[in-house]
């Protein structure tokens, strides 16, 4: 027994009793930490004090007053990313994995469990030491960690852990709920962050399929949870888009792809969550294709449900056959009232949450009834109108041009600014749209 070992011992206090199962806390804090990953139990200075109160405990061999909680709260700062590595820290790394293996306090070594679960990198060497300490003594752990290593086999091997996990994950039909029922929570950081991304791996080459894509869907964002998950949500955005890199997907994969991310991560071309820094641009240009499609097709079917002109069937062909030769690069609507009134009873799953996914015209008088359609090209940025409103084509380098994603417009004031043309939705249009945009240099 060592001397850690047998202060643990010794130690007792009322303000120390034996703890029931803490998942559902435990998992309550990890859905904190997923949405405020800055968040942090301690000040930085608080968390590098306790380490060195730690550490000239342990070279002195102190361990009077010294509760199971004081050591693993130690313990789980030390294996921290910003305190793992550090070489003055190195014999204090030595330190818990040669505690572990000659304790026998099940809380402990129930607690070193925990941290290695919490702390768990593939690969990484504090994994490895720990998950080795941990392996040796098995037989010591408690009933619920004997359980999971009944489920888990390799779950102390830091090489593929994550792995197994995952290729079980892979044969589960509800991977949320069948990875509690076998005791291991699907929230959490370290092991199952890395199980994470292995599944996504796992799935991506069905991600093609409606049903694989649900699943993914499913695992993201559970029956019951408030929010979706956003750890590792970057590699499942990428893994979910990326078969669409350089194909169509069928409508009803693509509308259910493009309404879910944007339900669960928000709009990219908004203030997007953090989400989308980590997606790749191959990715996200999928996803900023099928909204600039969205934004031209909801704009012409409101306009043509407020406004009746045998005009708008042209007009659609036109912006559509620009579009689908990648021309346009993305697109805003902005409506007046009654279109607002139709855009938002067309999409109510954003009207219910109160998402800004179109800007207002708000010009009164003659204009009140006129709606915009805003689209950027390559070199130009095009204002498309209804009610007799002209084509307006500006340079892009152009000062005090109009800006996407806005949530107000003047179509007044954009009249009067310095453009390259403005032409009429007369016989002959789309010629002179066309030739506009080839003069914007």
């Amino acid at each position: 027994m060592t001397g850690l070992d047998d202060a643990l011992g010794r130690s007792t206090s009322v303000g120390h009793p034996v703890l029931p199962d803490l998942d559902r806390l435990r998992s309550s804090v990890a859905r904190v930490f997923a949405r405020w990953p800055g968040v942090k139990l301690l000040p930085e200075q608080d968390r590098e004090q306790r380490l060195v109160d730690f550490r000239n405990r342990e070279r002195e061999g102190h361990w009077d007053d010294l509760f199971v909680s004081d050591a693993t709260a130690a313990a789980r700062i030390l294996y921290m990313p910003e305190f793992r590595d550090r070489p003055d820290l190195a014999a204090l790394r030595r330190f818990f994995p040669a505690e572990i293996r000659a304790s026998t306090r099940r809380g402990f070594l129930g607690g070193m469990t925990s941290i290695y679960l919490d702390t768990f990198a593939p690969n990484a060497a504090h994994s490895r030491e720990l998950g080795q300490a941990l392996s040796a003594v098995r037989g010591r752990l408690g009933e619920r960690w004997q359980r999971l290593l009944v489920g888990f086999p390799a779950l102390f091997d830091a090489s593929r852990a994550h792995e197994d996990v995952a290729a079980q994950m892979l044969n589960m039909g509800d991977p949320w709920v069948d990875l509690k029922r076998v005791g291991l929570q699907p929230i959490g950081s370290g092991l199952m962050d890395a199980a994470h991304l292995a599944f996504i791996r796992g799935l991506a080459p069905t991600l093609h399929e409606r049903a694989s894509v649900e699943r993914l869907f499913r695992w993201l964002k559970p029956e019951g949870q408030t929010s979706p998950r956003t750890s590792g949500a970057g590699a499942a955005l990428e893994a979910a888009l990326r078969p669409w890199i350089d194909r169509t997907p069928a409508d009803d994969i693509q509308t259910y792809l493009m309404h879910t991310i944007r339900d669960m991560y928000g709009d990219p071309r908004l203030a997007a969550q953090a989400v989308w820094s980590e997606v790749g641009e191959p990715e996200k240009a999928v996803m900023l294709r099928w909204l600039t499609g969205a934004s031209i097709r909801v704009f012409l079917d409101v306009v043509s449900e407020v406004e009746s002109s045998h005009m708008w069937a042209p007009r659609r062909a036109f912006w559509l056959d620009l579009y689908e030769r990648k021309w346009i690069k993305d697109a805003w609507a902005a409506f007046c009232p009654a279109g607002e009134r139709v855009a938002r009873r067309r999409e109510l799953r954003e009207a219910d949450r109160g998402d800004r996914w179109f800007g207002r015209q708000v010009a009164g008088g003659a204009r009140l009834n006129t709606s915009l359609l805003i689209l950027e090209l390559d070199r130009c940025l095009i204002v498309e109108g209804s009610h007799s409103y002209k084509v307006h084509v500006f340079r892009k380098n152009d000062p005090g041009i109009p800006r996407l994603h806005q949530f107000r417009y003047d179509c007044e004031t954009i009249r009067f600014l310095p453009h390259v043309a403005a032409i009429s939705h007369h016989s002959g249009w789309e010629y002179r749209v066309r030739e506009a945009i080839r003069s914007c240099v």
